[in-house]
């Protein structure tokens, strides 16, 4: 069995649609959904190369009995089941935190209220950029307003990290019985980069069926990207020294599509163990 979701419970209508989101999510591939109702506005997660901080506004411990009620309702309109994800111990700093593995890690664009602090739309919160760059699974945000996805779109430069980006949008296709889409800018030279990588993976056979190029430049492919579908990138840079930096293509992504978004980081795991559960 794939290991689970795990998703952080936030008390407020934002929150109400991004547990719609990751509970479609799981009720559309069978992964197990886990949600953590905080304690604490601030919680450590450890994540693959590292262990991050996440600091929560207020929204995240308000009344959490009321919350865990609020999520069962929502639940079962989605018609998925939960399990409660409760924290595993505390660090040396005596804060909460969470250990255990999972398939993929579900939050908002930003951990904080947008009123908080200035945050640019374009760009993700400080502490979920550090998460999907350390995390050694995707990081999915789902979309702001619950959009129920029924296909799944891969946006594919035909570097390294967008190849990855595409292997786990075929597996989440797979798992959700729904069509796959690998969608190619025209300029640039990405076609040419990216047939050529899909040879060298022996998938072009598999993939030209699906594979769409559209002409013109990123910013036309995201005209074309359907309302309906999971989006799954590269999140970072197309080689080691920009691991640390958010893509281009990625802050492009996050400016203009309000659609579920699935960031495949630097030091994410192929899909094949983690879905399985033998990572």
């Amino acid at each position: 069995m794939a290991l689970p979701v795990l998703h952080l419970f936030r008390n407020n209508p934002r929150g109400f649609e991004t547990f719609r989101g990751a509970a479609w999510f799981c009720r559309q591939t069978g992964v197990p959904l886990r949600v953590h109702f905080p304690t604490s506005r601030h919680l450590v997660l450890y994540a693959g190369s590292g262990a991050i901080q996440m600091d929560l506004d207020e929204s995240y411990v308000y009344e959490p009995d009321l919350a865990r009620k609020r999520a069962d309702r929502l639940a079962q309109e989605v018609g998925v089941e939960w399990e409660e994800q409760r924290a595993t111990g505390r660090t040396g700093s005596t804060l909460p935190d969470i250990q255990d593995r999972f398939s993929l890690i579900s939050c908002p664009r930003a951990l904080t209220s947008p009123f908080a602090k200035p945050l640019l739309p374009a760009v993700l919160g400080p502490k979920v950029q550090a998460l999907v760059r350390a995390a050694d699974v995707p990081v999915m945000l789902p979309s702001t307003c619950w959009i129920p996805w029924d296909r799944v779109v891969a946006l594919y430069g035909g570097s390294s990290f967008g190849l990855k980006a595409l292997l786990w949008a075929r597996a989440l296709a797979g798992l959700a019985g729904v069509p796959l889409q690998v969608m190619t800018e025209a300029e640039g030279g990405a076609e040419a980069e990216g047939r050529e990588r899909l040879e060298r993976a022996d998938l072009l056979d598999e993939i030209r069926p699906v594979w769409r190029v559209v002409e013109g430049g990123f910013r036309r492919v995201l005209q074309e990207i359907p309302r309906t579908a999971l989006v799954v990138l590269g999140a970072f840079g197309r080689n080691p020294v920009r691991e640390r930096v958010l893509g281009s293509r990625a802050h492009e992504v996050l400016r203009s599509v309000p659609y579920n978004l699935v960031l495949v980081g630097p030091h994410s795991q192929p899909p094949g163990a983690v879905l399985s559960g033998d990572a």
